[in-house]
């Protein structure tokens, strides 16, 4: 007999017909699990995302946080307070991909109708908010290209008895089949309701999931993420297993890991691929705070952009938890950090080159919003109006109808610093306009008692917006304004300080150059249109002669940015000297500007006159000296001007042209030998303007809200923008300051 062989024979062969057939019955047969199997990749936007933030906004800790028993009524308050807009705009401005909100936790105090919710535990009034919260953040969210997901735990409100009775909920290793029933319908409804408004859920306290969850039978892990997704398909789905170093999947149900850590330099990723954990999206979850939800930052930048990269490069995405406030905006501190973290992490798109100003579009620390987006003017594209002051102002006016939603937050000292040019403008030309938008804005922050209701007075760039408060008394004679600006003077008198100089933030003994600036403005203001004029002289001259005696660089004429009374603590600060290591023009820019406004009204007799006099004329000389001879403008770094990656800077060649061209007005500098430098600085400066195909002013080639850095390379390396806020701001003040006599003989016009 010959050998059998697996060779077929040529005459033997199947029609494609029959083979699919036979396919068709191995799968009827095996079932489809006998078939490789591609799953939705749902996730697959969060990794395009790379990080996104957190926040809970919880009853009982907003409770705890007052010292007031959370009621019904108190929550619907609150809820109804909550600012979309302005959170919206915060995220935007940190480049936060997608935002994580709790519906809510412990208490049993939702922040979403739920009828299904209601019928289950019968409690009356409902705990449930009247307000759709979630509902209301998605279009703000979305118009700014922000997913929003929600948060929710696995299980019965914890310290709410009655809910957990009626909804039959055991805490523990138990199977939990009614109440999960129940639990499944409730998220049913709020997916229904929300439909395609919410991008996924994180579904927290999942600490049993073999007893609960791990079974063929629903309600099962196949069920819960069932009725997540009855409103939208694409909902990706998270089961949080508790806090976990390892990050891990927990079950095929899920499209993105929980990722909850409280330590993120001891998180371990294994065995990921494509960015992906067995087949499930990397996800991590961690707190900037000292506590979930609570506290003031326990890292420094530095440490969460090393943990966030160290996601990222696998692939994965890391939502980091905030505190968030009452009225539903992050405190400063908090933005400062995730606008570091987004820079960081950011992709920068591309855009059509600016070959004499190179500028990257990107979100920026402490960021600037582009504003409405029918916002438009009549001014001619790429012609040059014929003042640059009116047309930036009306600019401004036009971007922001309010003037809150301009920044990463609705009180800051931005607004102050712009609005010095406005009142310049109103000045010269008797125009009402600029006065009214200044009092429009202002008003929402002084109520009918006079009581200041903004943000809270722990830094000085808080109290500079404070300077247009004083101003508008000084115009209106309305109290109210006085009484709000004596709350701005009385913080002084207990404002922490070294050596005589007030802390820039009441947390950390750092001075800052831009500080002088902020705080003097304000009291100089106060002392000329309130009052307490001596007291404003004084401390003026004594925190721009003590600066000087600390940041001085050398006999140069120059300033440092910022030194510190406990360098230990201070990354950029020189261990020895505590101080910073360059010289950045726009915080020479914030300096000069403070120096010559102190001079314009410090009396001739002061005992420190002269003192800030010979600071100024030293400065004046330094910067005639570093004036880029080629663009006639200030470099970056002002006396690094031949070192690789220098770039002229609008934002400083602004500022101190108002300052230079103040000086002679004043009669404190030779026109004959500083009129050449301003002209030669304001030519160098208009290169930057261009009006845009929608009529409106933009300002191109500075950086936005930049701090100090620790280095040469980190500030040169900044991302240079469009209408970064300082530089619009300075651009405005020099423009007004040049175009002054023209202004007024063309008053009314």
């Amino acid at each position: 007999m010959a050998m059998e062989t697996d060779v077929m024979p040529r005459s033997v062969y199947f029609h494609p017909t029959i083979l699919l057939q036979l396919i068709s019955m191995l799968i009827l047969v095996c079932g489809t699990s006998a078939l490789p199997q591609t799953l939705p990749d749902r996730a697959a936007w969060m990794q395009q995302s790379r990080w996104g933030v957190m926040t809970h906004y919880l009853a009982d800790w907003k409770a705890r946080e007052s010292g007031e028993r959370m009621t019904v009524d108190r929550w619907n308050r609150m809820i109804d307070r909550f600012d979309v807009e302005t959170l919206a705009e915060q995220l935007k401005s940190a480049g936060a991909g997608y935002y994580i909100i709790t519906i809510g936790q412990n208490s049993g105090f939702y922040l979403a109708p739920n009828g299904t919710y209601d019928r289950y535990v019968a409690i009356q009034p409902s705990k449930c908010s009247r307000r759709d919260l979630v509902a209301d953040l998605y279009e703000p969210l979305h118009k700014r290209g922000i997913k929003l997901l929600v948060y929710l735990p696995s299980g019965a409100p914890a310290g709410d008895s009655a809910a957990r009775a009626r909804l039959n909920w055991q805490n523990g290793p138990f199977r939990n089949i009614e109440f999960q029933r129940k639990w499944e319908e409730v998220i049913r409804e709020w997916s229904i309701r929300w439909g395609r408004k919410i991008a996924g859920w994180w579904f927290d306290g999942c600490y049993w999931p073999n007893t609960m969850y791990r079974t063929s039978e629903p309600p099962n892990f196949a069920s819960f993420a069932s009725a997540a997704r009855a409103g939208n398909p694409e909902s990706i789905v998270a089961f949080n297993p508790g806090v976990v170093p390892r990050i891990i999947s927990v079950t095929p149900e899920e499209d993105y890991t929980a990722g909850e850590i409280d330590l993120p330099e001891r998180i371990s990723i294994r065995r990921a691929a494509n960015g992906k954990i067995d087949g499930t999206q990397i996800h991590v979850l961690s707190f900037l705070g000292e506590r979930w939800g609570r506290g003031a930052p326990r890292f420094s930048v530095d440490q969460a952009i090393e943990w966030s990269r160290n996601i990222t490069k696998e692939g994965g995405a890391i939502t980091w938890d905030v505190p968030i406030q009452p009225n539903g905006t992050i405190a400063q501190e908090f933005i400062d950090q995730l606008g570091a973290i987004g820079n960081a992490l950011s992709v920068q798109p591309t855009a059509a080159p600016d070959t004499a100003h190179p500028a990257i579009p990107v979100k920026p620390r402490r960021g600037t919003s582009p504003g409405v987006p029918e916002a438009h003017l009549e001014y001619p594209p790429g012609k040059s109006p014929k003042f640059w002051s009116k047309a930036t102002a009306e600019t401004i006016m036009q971007r922001y109808p309010d003037y809150r939603i301009a920044y990463w937050k609705d009180w800051t000292y931005v607004q102050g610093y712009m609005f010095c040019g406005f009142e310049m403008l109103y000045k010269a030309t008797g125009d009402k306009r600029y006065l009214d938008y200044m009092k429009q804005y202002i008003d929402h922050f002084v109520d009918d008692r006079g009581n200041f209701t903004g943000d809270s007075l722990t830094n000085l760039d808080n109290l500079m917006t404070g300077t247009s408060i004083a101003a508008l008394y000084e115009y209106t004679r309305d109290e109210r304004y006085r009484a709000a600006a004596r709350q701005f003077r009385k913080v002084f008198d207990t404002y922490p300080r070294s050596d005589g100089q007030f802390w820039h933030g009441n947390k950390s003994p750092n001075m800052w150059i831009d500080g002088i600036f902020m705080g003097q403005m304000f009291l100089l203001r106060y002392g000329k249109a309130i009052g307490d004029a001596a007291y404003g002289y004084d401390e003026a001259a004594r925190q721009i002669t003590v600066f000087a005696q600390h940041c001085a660089k050398g006999s140069s004429g120059l300033y440092l940015h910022a030194w510190t009374a406990a360098p230990e603590k201070a990354r950029w600060a020189n261990p020895v000297t505590g101080l910073s290591p360059e010289v950045w023009s726009e915080g020479l820019g914030w300096y000069a500007l403070v120096i010559v406004e102190a001079l314009a009204v410090i009396p001739q007799g002061h005992p420190q006159r002269s003192a800030v006099e010979d600071i100024y004329s030293r400065l004046v000389k330094a910067l005639a000296r570093t004036q880029d001879p080629t663009s006639g403008g200030w470099y970056m770094i002002i006396d690094k001007g031949d070192q690789p990656g220098n770039w002229i800077d609008p934002s400083g060649t602004a500022m101190f042209v108002y300052s230079l061209q103040r000086g002679i007005e004043l009669g404190l500098l030779d026109s004959g030998v500083y009129d050449p430098v301003v002209r030669r600085a304001y030519r160098s400066l208009l290169t930057f303007a261009r009006i845009n195909e929608q009529g409106l002013v933009d300002i191109h080639g500075a950086g936005d809200g930049i701090t100090i850095k620790k280095d040469f390379e980190t500030y040169v390396s900044v991302p240079r923008v469009v209408n970064a806020k300082e530089a619009v701001a300075g651009f405005l003040w020099a423009t007004a300051i040049m175009e002054k006599a023209q202004l007024k003989q063309f008053k009314g016009e």
